[in-house]
């Protein structure tokens, strides 16, 4: 038997799928940004913080999943399996009112102390085990800020 779709003798009546272009194009859209907002995205590095590692003019990939799921309409972690340790190269998003992202480095995680010592920045973990010369900590002279814990201090590297 022969099958003629449009003739007007035919019992069966298939009505042909239309697919359309604003289907594809909204589709395509839609998969894009849950792409882009959980699993990678691009971004150009302008300044000169990151030098001689990340040099300016650079495209950077954001790996979105290295620390957790995110929930890619919120921004927020649905589920965390890790989190930044010290030498990481973070990118930090900027909010809505003040569009600015930055990459930095992490150079050190909290609790911990940070202060200045020879014109570089240096942490130190306050533990009982990690006492100065004389049972005093080797930040007693210096100014030394506490971080933290959960809080992470970020640099650039020059």
């Amino acid at each position: 038997m022969i099958f003629f779709p449009n003739s007007p003798y035919s019992k069966r009546k298939d009505k042909p799928a239309v697919i359309s272009v604003f289907g594809i194009l909204l589709t395509a859209f839609i998969a894009g940004m849950i792409f882009k907002g959980s699993i990678m995205d691009l971004a150009f590095v302008y300044g000169e913080s990151m030098s001689p590692t990340i040099k300016p003019g650079s495209i950077a990939i954001i790996w979105r999943p290295a620390y957790g799921l995110i929930n890619p309409f919120s921004g927020s972690y649905i589920f965390l399996w890790a989190s930044p340790q010290a030498g990481d190269i973070v990118y930090i998003a900027g909010n809505p009112v003040k569009s600015r992202s930055l990459v930095k480095r992490v150079l050190e995680t909290g609790p911990a102390y940070i202060y200045e010592n020879d014109g570089r920045m240096v942490s130190w973990t306050a533990t009982p085990s990690s006492q100065g010369k004389n049972g005093n900590s080797p930040i007693e002279n210096a100014k030394a800020f506490f971080i933290p814990g959960g809080r992470v201090y970020l640099l650039g590297d020059n």
